[in-house]
């Protein structure tokens, strides 16, 4: 497929040394999420209050399927509850750690068996930040 106008893929470290292929253009959002403020993650815990948990996660744990539902979920929502069944505080916390990872998102709560979990939409943002 020589002369193909697909941008460079890169590696890049996405939480906790984790490797993730991206492409260029996609680094400068994944980093924007990675570092938000802390006003910016309180603006995002209030808007979560009163949002519905939308991906739930039973006593098996985590699945392909459960990531793209999150992934899915993220591009139509950009902020989302996830519900975690699984009674190891340690289990739900490498859970919701791996989802962040694996979705390019932040993990921006979490309390009990609830995570909160935020990824602006690359094309159209529905959720505009607070400056830093």
């Amino acid at each position: 497929m020589g002369g193909s106008m697909l941008p460079e893929t890169v590696k890049i470290n996405v939480q906790n040394a984790i490797l993730v292929d991206c492409h260029s253009a996609e680094l400068q959002h994944m980093s924007e999420v990675a570092n938000l403020t802390e006003s910016q993650r309180k603006y995002l815990r209030g808007l979560a209050h009163s949002r519905s948990v939308i991906v739930q996660i039973g006593q098996a744990g985590w699945s392909q399927g459960v990531s793209r539902e999150l992934d899915g979920a993220l591009v139509a929502h950009e902020l989302v509850k996830v519900r975690a069944r699984l009674a190891d505080r340690a289990a739900r916390d490498q859970l919701f750690t791996r989802l962040a990872s694996e979705t390019s998102s932040t993990l921006v709560q979490r309390i009990g068996h609830v995570a909160v979990f935020y990824r602006p939409h690359p094309e159209r943002q529905k959720i505009i930040l607070p400056a830093g």
